[in-house]
């Protein structure tokens, strides 16, 4: 299937776009204002909104926190990363930044994350994320133990499936504070059983990559949505977002130009009523598949050393070796 990103159109050019009445009735009351910060079930909490740090020049980072970010997600170029946050007007103690594991396995992860502290030049990560399952148990006995050294304060998990969240549970692990996936109205269906999951058991859905529609059906279905009409000054992008804001996601936008930056920050000047917020769910409806379990997940499931106690023992100087 072939992704591509939602244009910066302004709403009205697209509700004009697609033959839509401007003088329909007005749609109904809105909901209460979301949080701009969202709490973890360990009693920190974490900005909202956040960016997820693009490939490129480091730009970015001064721009996002010039314009009030408070989150940055650093997936590549860690380096780079560092020497912008450390060049930016907002002190370390201000800025919420998540990293994410390179390898998995007991040693190897304490070796990735004793790696990023150097290259971002930090004392801890707030939000460390294991972003892929194998060697689950073992990988996620160090990140435990990670955030015991005081190296991470918060962890999360990237795509994982219901499955691994059952399986740290049923192995008498805790859970994550986080769920990073790849959210939006289109595919979230597809995941329902697993946000009610998350929902009960206090894990937070971080919503990455809300723009990546795919292309046809996104456009297809837009002219449905109520709040073309009543956001006529928004774009679509700041539609989309604040929608994952009032599904209670938090929202981590990726973008190396400076005027979606800004766009994207700017969330919390309007709301979208409860039928907006119906209607906008509604857009994948069709194609979505109730969260089934991948058959394939079950078969591949690799939990690596699932034995405790004995791997720190292993690690000569967990607190200085790199």
């Amino acid at each position: 299937m072939n992704w591509c990103f939602l244009p910066r159109l302004s709403l009205a050019a697209l509700w004009s776009l697609f033959g839509g009445d401007w003088s329909l009735a007005s749609a109904s009351p809105a909901p209460a204002e979301p949080s701009a910060e969202k709490s973890l079930r360990n009693g920190r909490s974490m900005p909202t909104l956040g960016l997820q740090v693009p490939e490129g020049p480091d730009t970015a980072i001064a721009w996002a926190t010039s314009f009030g970010y408070r989150m940055l997600d650093i997936i590549v170029n860690e380096s780079s990363a560092g020497q912008a946050i450390r060049g930016s007007s907002v002190s370390r103690s201000r800025l919420f930044l998540s990293a994410r594991l390179s390898e998995n396995g007991f040693q190897e992860a304490h070796r990735c994350i004793r790696q990023s502290l150097q290259l971002l030049r930090v004392d801890y990560i707030d939000l460390y994320l294991m972003a892929s399952p194998k060697k689950l148990i073992e990988t996620w006995d160090a990140m435990v133990e990670m955030r015991k050294m005081g190296l991470a304060r918060s962890l999360g998990v990237c795509d994982f499936e219901l499955l691994h969240l059952e399986t740290l549970k049923s192995h008498g692990r805790e859970l994550p504070e986080v769920l990073q996936l790849k959210m939006n109205p289109v595919t979230w269906h597809q995941h329902r059983a697993l946000l009610e999951w998350c929902q009960r058991h206090g894990v937070l859905i971080q919503a990455a990559r809300v723009f990546a529609l795919p292309a046809a059906k996104a456009f297809q279905q837009l002219r449905s949505i109520p709040a073309l009409r009543d956001h006529r000054a928004k774009t679509a992008a700041q539609v989309l977002l604040r929608w994952a804001i009032q599904m209670n996601f938090q929202v981590i936008p990726r973008s190396r130009r400076k005027d979606h930056i800004v766009e994207n920050a700017d969330l919390w000047s309007f709301n979208l009523s409860a039928e907006e917020m119906h209607q906008i769910s509604a857009l994948g409806h069709e194609s979505a598949e109730g969260g089934r379990e991948n058959p394939s997940a079950r078969a591949s499931l690799d939990l690596g050393d699932t034995t405790l106690g004995s791997r720190s023992r292993e690690l000569s100087n967990p607190a200085t070796e790199l």
